[in-house]
């Protein structure tokens, strides 16, 4: 905080300028709001940071005797919306205006049967808002946003010993969405209104699934903690790719994106390994890793992605709180010397 004099008087005024620090276990806990501005969660405020002039403004929480802290948040395609869930007694999430930083009729259900929601995502065309509730009902709640409304639930963990971590729409399709987790991957279909679980043969022990993502179309890349990189298509599971992560390394956070012409992901995981996966020629193959690189000093799990509107930088969230500002040059290409920034 910085001391401003007062005109004509010897008291001050405090004004709040600046606050460091991540709060890692927020689901997501990194976005981009614009090019050069990033929304993270510090404390009990999000705070909006510009990576430029450096300068931040602040959102804040519900009052600390009502709010158990932040679990999750999401940021709409538009960039225009910030979703934020925080604990309590049925878990709500407070809905922002990022243009006018003005707090939008919050979002609760009163039957969530958790005290948290454990993961939120958009559609992509900004009109719903799916939130996925922790234990023990781990209810997958749909919301018509705008209008405060719930439009349908579903119990999405009905397996002993089974957990939900991720819940995500079709980037191209608002009404499929995935859910994954420890001993679980789900498809659904948003129906006459209604929630419907896609029946899928998986021809394998589904494993402990640390996140996923959706490609430009209706595939999907879901990683697990052995490492393997699993391929959906249509909803359906196709192989597990040649090029997975071995010698113990797993992928812990997934990002796709697509600028030019081939379809690409992002892999954050264990030791602070990025790597960059591309479509192949080899329908055999389906997607080949053409870049790994390490954060340097820094061996720490990255536990979430962000890329920016233009798609030219990433930055990464550590398991030990701290931001990294990965730059991808104009060929796309992951320069060897662009790990240079640190929040």
């Amino acid at each position: 905080m910085t001391a401003s004099p007062m005109s004509g008087a010897n008291s001050s005024i405090l004004t709040h300028r600046y606050m460091y620090g991540l709060k890692g276990t927020v689901k997501n806990n990194i976005a981009f709001c614009e090019e050069n501005v990033v929304v993270y969660p510090c404390g009990h405020c999000m705070v909006i940071h510009s990576i430029e002039t450096k300068e931040q403004q602040f959102l804040h929480g519900m009052e600390s005797g009502t709010s158990g802290g932040f679990t999750a948040m999401a940021v709409s395609a538009n960039r225009k919306y910030l979703a934020m869930a925080e604990k309590g007694d049925a878990g709500v999430v407070n809905m922002y205006d990022l243009t006018t930083f003005r707090r939008k009729k919050p979002l609760v259900y009163s039957d969530l049967g958790s005290e948290s929601y454990v993961s939120l995502a958009f559609s992509g065309d900004g009109k719903y808002l799916v939130g996925q509730g922790g234990a023990p009902e781990w209810n997958l709640m749909l919301w018509s946003w705008e209008k405060a409304k719930v439009v349908t639930t579903f119990k999405a963990a009905a397996q002993y010993g089974s957990s939900i971590g991720q819940v995500d729409f079709c980037p191209t399709d608002s009404n499929s969405l995935c859910v994954s987790g420890n001993g679980t991957i789900k498809f659904f279909k948003v129906t006459d209104g209604q929630l419907r679980q896609q029946v899928n043969s998986l021809k394998r022990e589904p494993g402990n699934f640390l996140c996923h993502t959706w490609l430009s179309d209706d595939r999907v890349i879901a990683a697990t903690i052995t490492g393997e990189l699993w391929l959906f298509e249509s909803m359906e599971f196709r192989t597990v790719l040649s090029s997975s992560p071995t010698d113990g390394q797993y992928c812990s956070s997934l990002l796709a994106y697509s600028k030019g012409s081939r379809t690409r992901f992002v892999c954050g995981g264990s030791g602070g390994v990025v790597r960059i996966y591309e479509k192949s020629d080899d329908s055999r193959e389906h997607f080949k890793r053409t870049k790994v690189f390490s954060i340097d000093g820094n061996p720490q799990c990255i536990q979430h992605l962000a890329i920016s509107p233009s798609e030219d930088t990433l930055i990464c969230s550590l398991e030990n709180n701290q931001l990294y500002m990965l730059t991808l040059s104009s060929t796309d290409i992951l320069k060897e010397d662009a790990m240079n920034f640190e929040l």
